[in-house]
């Protein structure tokens, strides 16, 4: 039997997957949305992230196998709520990542063709729109699945926000240093404006104190309400074996 402790590591390499093919997707789609100029310098790079989602796709059908290797509360005694269902869990996930993969090829796709013709522009603007709902709703779910719920009794309505954030800030980082390490290594055909640096170092500092502010919106509340089930995973953080970290 696998420890829960090793089979984890495969949850994090599938979460660090899912959201590096997803965000990239989801940053394209805000940037059209608000009407970037600098869009047409980074779109391509961006979405090209979203060839990790079949990678992504075969983790979670491991990690769905791997039943209580994965969640804790698979096989417990206790009274659980209807939201820790196995079956329930794996259909909502498999038809959330294909409904979410569906949605996302077609921005891709659509974003190729737009300027083609006034339809495709149509089309393209339309499912543009939808994907960062999607993308929020979507990633709430996996946070909930895939982290909060892990630990029993903890509960935090901010977690969600809180890992949206967090993930899509490791996105901007790792497409400031993938961008870094190919022009470097004069890998583009017309390397990217240093202006770009400068804009996604910006979303950087700005994700970064958002992920502050929700964090301690969740700190507070547990802290001072004194909540013991919850300040028990603060104290793992500050003072477990990643407390360096």
């Amino acid at each position: 039997m696998i420890s829960f402790a090793s089979w984890s590591v495969l949850t994090v390499d599938f979460l660090i997957v899912l959201h590096l093919s997803l965000a990239g997707v989801a940053l394209a789609a805000l940037l059209h949305l608000v009407n970037a100029r600098w869009r047409f310098d980074i779109r391509y790079i961006s979405v090209a992230f979203f060839s990790l989602y079949p990678l992504a796709f075969i983790l979670l059908l491991i990690l769905l196998f791997g039943g209580s290797m994965t969640f804790p509360w698979v096989g417990s005694f206790e009274k659980l709520p209807r939201w820790n269902n196995l079956p329930f869990l794996a259909v909502r996930e498999i038809l959330g990542l294909a409904l979410v993969g569906l949605l996302y090829g077609a921005f891709i796709k659509l974003q190729r063709i737009s300027d083609e013709s006034a339809e495709n522009m149509s089309r393209f603007k339309m499912v543009a729109a939808v994907v960062p709902f999607a993308h929020v709703l979507y990633v709430s779910m996996v946070s909930w699945d895939f982290e909060m719920t892990l630990l029993p009794s903890w509960e935090s309505s901010m977690y969600s926000i809180n890992h949206i954030v967090s993930v899509s800030g490791m996105y901007l980082a790792v497409l400031v240093l993938l961008l870094y390490l190919l022009d470097k290594t004069a890998s583009f055909v017309s390397p990217p404006k240093t202006y770009l640096y400068n804009y996604l170092a910006q979303m950087m500092l700005g994700f970064t104190i958002l992920w502050i502010y929700t964090f301690f919106a969740q700190y507070l509340i547990i802290w001072y309400a004194n909540f013991s089930d919850e300040t028990e995973r603060i104290w793992r953080m500050q003072d477990g074996t990643s407390s360096a970290l």
